[in-house]
């Protein structure tokens, strides 16, 4: 007997799945180390081909990599397919590969299950079912095959961790096992299973260095098994020693399951801690003592519906290790989530959203272990388990929050390194310049902690713990800590600061971005108040950190945070806007009621300027005192100012006093008047430019006193160079100009009047009441009443000037970026490729091989399909338009660009000619498409159509209706509506559908359209030019349906638009990346799918539908069609949880679907996630809270906030790569951003980027035109100019946010009912006094609705307005008021309180007019006029009155008012000159006014001034619904 060859496998070929780490690694070293062939594989390509590489250095043998990811049917043929190519037979297969999943059988996810028992049972039939061929094709009698299942103990024996999958599918396996041995024997195939214990192996090496003894101590031989042990094994399985071995499940443990055997009632507590997940309170999950005990119940308490997991006595033994708890933690928590048992190498843990899944490399490729992140994805929800076991947070809580922030870093590492992403994430949320948090420490705890000592420091006491761990070169803090006295200092202090962040390890930094992001996620209206956040983080940390939280070891249950923390303030902040009314909660009266307030005396008269100037100083110090909260500090600032300019006030009057009353003619008094002017000038000047606040204070900008007021109050973002230039520029031209008018128009104009009234008196008259006191001395009244409207007149002609210099810096500006181009049609369609591929295109070595025409081709040929797809083209214009290959003369493919054409359509022509023109401005270059940053696209809904339903569509809306909307659109639309029409009738015939058996009345149908039109046509027509559909099945009555809603303001265009950003994402990256393309020539579906895996992993768009669980019927299935349409839609609502008890409130909760969630028996989808709220989250008036309540489903780096009224097209969607860039944030940092080389930025980062919007319903009746005419004026030309000079705030919508600026600041938007009306504005002035910069994009922009009825536009002007007089009352518009230099704030005053203060002043310069001209009225019919013009000086002829200047001021008063009607409608024609050319701009200006618009606008200005003055007297601003429906009553 040879027994070398008894045991030989030299030669075989093998097939090892997941054969690259752990047991299946050292399965492939045995058989390579035998001089074995051996195929391994696993779903890490990168992984899987460094390992096949080292084994085959090694020899004697060869191994080859063959990547898959066997959940797949489909991976499993293939794998089985390459292998086939290379090979004609296979002689072993060795199934391997496994997953693990651990939860409480209460909430153990079916999903864990089907996936644990498809990886570990199902999949290895398939792949024996599958390999079959290959084992069979060279096997006999001699020479069988073999097939070893790689199972495990916990087959035998039930483990007492929560692995129920597990468990039965190796049981199964074992089972399988046996039964495919009986069925296969006679093919000359033998079938084994290996059930392996405790193995080394990389992922056990920590657990076994610490704890390796105690695990020895239950294996009988004393050792772990070893890669020996488990390839020996399989060598003599498919050996000719183990050739009459079948159907045996060989048990390789060392004797450890025997042991076990022997200790009944007893249950080890580190029972397969190499492979069992405590992913859920288990006993002593931070101990892997063997030590025995006793199986217990765990008792349970009913506190929070919260069920306690009790903990058995823990020996001696074991509190050695729980003293290095966190340490253990930091070193073995990837053995502890990932290591598989030793029968199977895990190729994932698992996840499908709130799972760890298969897919996770796939789901973020940047952050995969071939990419070498210092925390590898799998140890990210240990860390984030351990959080929540620390604190009591919600699991599905940990699940969301882990999936935001591995796509964070996902988004951040596809354009730097791992290491980086990692640190820049930290500095924006815990320790960077510009973290809120860094912030709020600076300010409110950095003093504390030096007073109270390092002790109360949590960084640094978190880096001397373990300064002993650190390495030598580390930075050493007693090294670098500046002694005590120059620690006063801000500067040392911030580099004390970097240098305690430097030593804090990527774990550590994990643990903190976790720990923030986990209460952010619970704390639902709490964001709103950042600091708050702070504070919670700091606490929380502090606690983590400190003894008495390392020694605690039993965890929190689940939803202690929400209930002990979150729930108290929470009602705290709900009492303050409502109280408990007969068991319901009910708006109190007041919410808001605190929140907020001769030459010689010439000489001196002048002076007294300074005075008036120090009275309204004065005043505004006392009002302050309203705004501000009572302490010492800022009492002791208010009432220093208040006594200073008291004296100051006191030292401009004295002079005059003197002057007039006691020497008016003296040397002395001359040089006192000049004085005082001189000190009333400088007065005047400090106090208009120093803001208020820094009044007699001298402060050096870095004392650690003004750090508060700088962050949260006065951060505002610099305007440098350039801009700087142009605010103050802008001004002195507005001044200038103001003067030179004010002067020679206003003040000269009124200087007869007034020297001609002034000494009038009204001879013989009176009457029986006053005698002749009144009539006398009407000159006098009709004086004051002159004077009142020329001093109102003197204040609104500011604004007047403000607009016309604003729309001239504004067109200035847009022929300097490029926008206004007069060019004509034939030259924009011309220069479209060359701007395409300039701006669009990434520049890579594809342009070398492929012509810059062929991939241009392929964007222009989609964005024409786009177009006709939705029905904006025929097919005639498509034939026109597309890029078209043809064969030269000489045989040469060639590409034939589009020909000339006209637009057919409007709207067409529109976009095409914007996006043409767009390009030519200048904008940042595109990234990769895989290395963009991720963003999502964040939608709030609350009762808008959703979709249009047929009755809806084909039936009057009420008895007042005379048009069906059908009828309305089709005419709105003709040529769409035609369009449709074609492609419906094609499709109809296509599908063999034109017949006779229409639901409908089609002869009915026929007889109106004839009345109507008064022809005769085709019947069968008719139908489909009626209502577009002849057959009444849902497909096509669902294609009018859709043609409707897409030309109304629903929710459906708003996604449908919006969803574009997919297939451009997709097209870029396919245009991009050619040899992509060209690879998967042979396999489209593959092709697809990675397209789709890349736009996916980019792109998210969610819609926080807040009514869903309480939709109707109707409704439910609109948004499920939404959902079935892109299944990767996600819909955010709010559940309601009846409570059992009536007089408690019901359970609220934050609910995430998809259209990839199972559907459910009630029509609803399964939820992704399902976050317990403290309460209602809707405190406000709605719209903020339900973006609050949805917030934390949002993923990536930058948010877009969208109305559901808004509208995207795939031209502008191809931009989105150049938009995210305006956040200058594309490089790379060149060091860390705590490094002490890392310079301060220069730059204050962009919080905001706002867009352009195109009202879609300017079309839409004259009033649809009126407000589409001031959004493009303010929306586009107002803010140009704004956001260069920094006073562009946040509007709304579409504008593009930086994510965690904003989320760490308060979030998109305020929330308090009544205050935060015009909630987006408060995010806008909260990020711009926090630092954060505004800006502006001229080249993108969307689509939007407006309130197209008389009445709803009235109530939408009314909610502007009483939210304007609200604003006027907030904490905001003061520190934005008192803290601005003078520039900016008359820039942030006249764009915003300044435009509705301008309408009150013109209705009181109105009713000002109207009493002028009745009190001349009146004179004139009483008094003879003088017929001529009496010089001044001159004797009046008797018997008549000089009133002739006061006729001459009177023309000149209405020639203002003519002035200033017209100036009014200025913006929009050289906005509409600049892009659109004369002609139109002319045409459009005469529809205003042919329509009578300026007459609307009267009421408009009536309704503004209404509602401010209302709101400021008497409170009550509420929202109002408006509706956004077609005003066809």
């Amino acid at each position: 007997m040879n027994v070398d060859r008894l045991f030989s496998v030299k030669d075989k070929v093998v097939l090892v799945t997941g054969g690259s780490r752990g047991i299946g690694l050292g399965i492939a070293m045995g058989y390579v180390g035998a001089g074995a062939k051996v195929y391994i594989s696993s779903r890490s390509a990168d992984v899987c081909e460094n390992v096949a590489k080292e084994l085959t250095k090694k020899g004697p043998g060869k191994c080859i990599a063959i990547p898959a990811n066997l959940q797949e049917i489909s991976e499993c043929k293939r794998l089985i397919e390459e292998v086939g190519k290379h090979e004609g037979h296979l002689d072993v297969l060795v199934n391997n590969a496994g997953a693990n999943w651990a939860a409480p059988i209460e909430s153990y996810p079916m999903d864990a299950w089907t996936k644990v028992m498809n990886l570990n049972l199902v999949r290895i039939f398939t792949l024996t079912q599958a390999a079959l061929p290959l084992l069979t094709a060279k096997a006999t009698a001699e020479n069988p095959s073999s097939v070893i299942n790689i199972g495990s103990i916990d087959g035998f024996r039930t483990s007492s961790l929560f692995t129920f999958a597990y468990g039965a599918s190796k049981a199964g396996l074992h089972h399988l096992t046996r039964h495919l041995a009986a069925h296969l024997g006679d093919k000359h195939v033998l079938v084994n299973a290996i059930a392996p214990g405790t193995f080394q192996s990389k992922m056990m090496k920590a657990t076994l260095e610490k704890f390796g003894e105690s695990i020895k101590a239950n294996i009988p031989v004393g050792r772990i098994g070893t890669a020996e042990d488990i390839a020996g094994t399989c060598i003599y399985l498919s050996s000719r020693a183990g050739q009459y071995t079948n159907g045996a499940v060989i048990v390789c443990d060392g004797g450890r399951l025997i042991n076990a055997k022997l200790s009944t009632g007893a249950v080890s507590h580190c029972e397969n801690v190499h492979h069992e997940t405590p992913q859920i309170p288990t006993p002593v999950p931070y101990s892997v003592s063997c030590t025995q005990m006793p199986i217990t119940e765990p008792p349970s308490t009913e506190a929070h519906n919260i069920t306690y997991t009790a903990y058995p006595y823990m020996p001696d033994e074991t509190k050695a290790v729980m003293e290095e708890r966190q340490r253990f933690l930091e070193q073995t928590a990837t053995a502890l989530n990932q290591a598989s048992d030793a029968s199977s190498t895990y190729t994932a843990t698992i996840s499908d959203d709130n799972l760890h899944s298969s897919s996770g490399a796939e789901q973020y490729p940047a952050w995969s272990d071939a990419k070498q992140p210092p925390i590898k994805r799998d140890e990210f929800y240990t860390i984030l388990l351990d959080l929540r076991y620390k604190f009591g947070f919600q699991h599905d809580n940990v699940c969301n929050i882990d999936d935001y922030i591995l796509t964070l870093l996902d988004s951040r590492a596809s354009r730097m390194t791992p290491d980086m992403a990692l640190l820049t994430l930290h500095a924006d949320v815990i320790g960077g310049e510009n973290a809120n948090y860094r912030k709020w420490y600076f300010a409110t705890q950095f003093n504390l902690d030096e007073a109270f000592g390092d002790r109360n420091n949590d960084v640094l006491r978190l880096s001397t713990s373990r300064r002993q761990r650190q390495p030598s070169n580390r930075v050493k803090l007693e090294d670098s800590t500046p002694n005590r006295s120059k620690a006063r200092s801000l500067e040392n202090a911030e580099t004390r600061w970097k240098q305690r962040m430097m030593v804090l390890t990527p774990t550590m930094m994990i643990q903190q971005i976790g720990l923030y992001l986990l209460i952010w996620g619970e704390t639902a209206p709490i964001r709103f108040t950042p600091e708050c956040l702070c504070f919670l983080f700091k606490t929380c940390w502090d606690y983590y950190e400190s003894e008495a939280g390392k020694e605690e070891m039993v965890p929190i249950a689940e939803g202690i945070f929400l209930m002990d923390i979150i729930q108290p303030l929470y009602d705290f902040i709900r009492d303050q806007t409502y109280e408990l009314v007969d068991g319901k909660y009910v708006r109190r009266e007041k919410d808001h009621a605190n929140t907020i307030g001769e030459r010689e005396w010439q000489w001196s008269v002048v002076g007294l300027g300074g005075a008036i100037a120090t009275l309204f100083m004065i005043v505004g110090t006392f009002t302050e005192f309203f705004f501000v909260t009572s302490s010492n500090a800022t009492t002791t600032v208010l009432f220093r100012r208040l006594l200073l300019l008291i004296i100051i006030l006191i030292a401009n009057i004295t002079p005059t006093v003197y002057i007039v009353l006691f020497n008016r003619s003296s040397n002395l008094s001359w040089f006192l008047g000049i004085a005082q002017f001189g000190f009333g000038l400088f007065c005047t000047l400090v106090f208009a430019l120093v803001p208020p606040s820094r009044l007699f204070l001298y402060e050096r900008s870095n004392a650690r006193r003004s750090i508060a007021s700088q962050t949260f109050t006065a951060n505002f973002p610099k305007l440098t160079g350039v801009s700087r230039l142009m605010s103050i520029g802008f001004w002195f031209c507005i001044l200038g100009c103001k003067f030179v008018e004010s002067y020679f128009f206003l003040a000269l104009s009124f200087k007869d009047p007034l020297a001609v009234m002034a000494h009038m008196r009204i001879d013989n008259c009176g009457d029986s009441l006053f005698g002749s006191t009144l009539c006398r001395n009407m000159p006098i009244w009709t004086l004051v009443l002159m004077f009142s409207m020329a001093l109102v007149l003197f204040f609104l002609d500011t604004y007047l000037w403000y607009i016309i210099w604003n729309t001239i810096f504004s067109v200035v500006r847009a022929f300097y970026l490029g926008i206004s181009v007069w060019l004509p049609w034939r030259n924009v369609f011309a220069m479209l490729p060359k701007l395409m591929f300039s701006n669009l295109i990434l520049e890579t070595d594809s342009e070398i091989r492929y012509k810059p025409k062929v991939l241009c081709s392929q964007i222009w040929n989609a964005v024409v399909i786009s177009m006709y797809r939705e029905h904006l083209l025929t097919i005639d214009h498509v034939q026109q338009l597309l890029y078209r290959q043809t064969t030269s003369p000489d045989d040469e493919r060639i590409l034939q660009p589009p020909s000339l054409f006209t637009p057919s359509s409007g709207r067409m022509e529109r976009r095409i000619s914007f996006f043409s023109q767009s390009l030519s401005t200048t904008k940042p270059k595109p990234l990769p498409v895989d290395s963009m940053p991720t963003f999502t696209v964040f939608t709030p809904h609350y009762s808008e159509k959703v979709l249009l339903s047929l009755r809806e569509i084909i039936r009057e809306e009420d008895q007042h209706t005379k048009v069906t909307l059908i009828e309305y659109l089709k005419q709105l639309h003709k040529g769409d509506w035609e369009n449709f029409v074609s492609d419906t009738k094609m499709l109809a015939k296509e599908s063999h559908l034109f017949s006779d058996n229409s639901q409908f009345s089609i002869a009915e149908l026929a007889e109106k359209q004839d009345a109507k039109s008064g022809k005769n046509g085709n019947v069968d027509d008719l139908a489909f030019n009626y209502i577009g559909f002849k057959s009444s099945t849902p497909e096509y009555t669902m294609r009018t349906r859709i043609w409707a809603s897409l030309r109304a303001q629903t929710l459906y265009r708003t996604v449908s638009g919006f969803m574009n950003y997919q297939k451009a994402l997709k097209l870029l990256h396919r245009v991009e990346n050619p040899d992509l393309v060209h690879a998967f020539a042979s396999l489209p579906e593959r092709l697809e799918s990675d397209l789709d895996q890349v736009a996916n992993r980019k792109f998210k768009f969610v819609v926080s539908m807040q009514r869903y669980n309480k939709f109707s019927k109707e409704e439910v299935e609109n948004a499920d069609f939404l959902l079935q349409t892109y299944r990767d839609l996600q819909i955010a609502y709010i559940e309601e949880e009846p409570s059992r008890d009536s007089h408690q409130p019901a359970t609220v909760y934050s609910v995430l679907i998809d259209g990839h969630c199972e559907r459910m028996a009630n029509g609803y989808r399964k939820p992704k996630y399902r976050v317990r709220l403290p309460g209602n989250p809707i405190l406000g008036d709605g719209k903020s809270d339900n973006q609050n309540h949805a917030i934390i489903f949002s993923r990536g780096e930058y948010l877009q906030l969208v109305d559901a009224n808004q509208d995207n097209y795939l031209e502008e969607c191809l931009k989105i790569r150049n938009i995210l860039g305006e956040f200058e944030e594309y490089e790379s940092p060149s060091n860390s951003p705590y490094s002490l080389a890392h310079d301060t930025q220069d730059k204050d980062p962009v919080a905001i980027v706002g867009a352009r919007e195109y009202i879609f319903s300017e079309n839409i009746g004259v009033l649809g035109d009126v407000a589409a005419g001031k959004e493009q004026t303010f929306g586009t030309l107002s803010q140009r100019n704004l956001a260069k000079i920094g006073g562009k705030l946040h509007y709304g919508h579409p504008d593009f946010l930086n994510v965690i600026f904003m989320i760490t600041r308060g979030g998109v938007s305020k929330a308090q009912k009544g205050l935060h009306l015009n909630e987006d504005i408060y995010a806008g002035m909260n990020a711009f006094i926090r630092g954060g910069r505004i800006k502006h994009t001229e080249y993108y922009q969307c689509g939007k609705g407006r309130d197209l009825g008389f009445g709803s536009i009235l109530n939408f002007i009314t909610k502007i307005g009483t939210g304007m007089g609200e604003q006027m009352l907030s904490r905001e518009y003061y520190y934005i008021g008192t803290q601005l230099p003078l520039d900016r704030f008359l820039t942030f005053y006249y764009a915003h309180p300044g435009f509705h203060i301008n309408n009150i002043f013109i209705i009181l310069s109105v009713q000002l007019f109207m009493f002028v001209m009745l009190f001349l009225g009146a004179l004139m019919s009483t008094v003879p006029v003088c017929p001529f013009s009496i010089n001044i000086t001159q004797e009046l002829p008797s018997g008549c009155y000089n009133l002739l200047p006061v006729f001459e001021w009177i023309t000149r008063c209405v020639l203002s008012i003519i002035i200033v009607f017209f100036v009014a409608f200025l913006p929009l024609f050289l906005q509409e000159l600049t892009e659109k050319g004369i002609i139109r701009s002319v045409a459009r200006l005469g529809k205003h006014f042919l329509s009578l618009s300026p007459m609307f606008e009267v009421f408009v200005t009536q309704i503004y001034t209404n509602s401010i003055l209302t709101n400021l007297s008497f409170g009550g601003a509420r929202y109002i619904a408006t509706g956004r429906g077609f005003a066809t009553s």
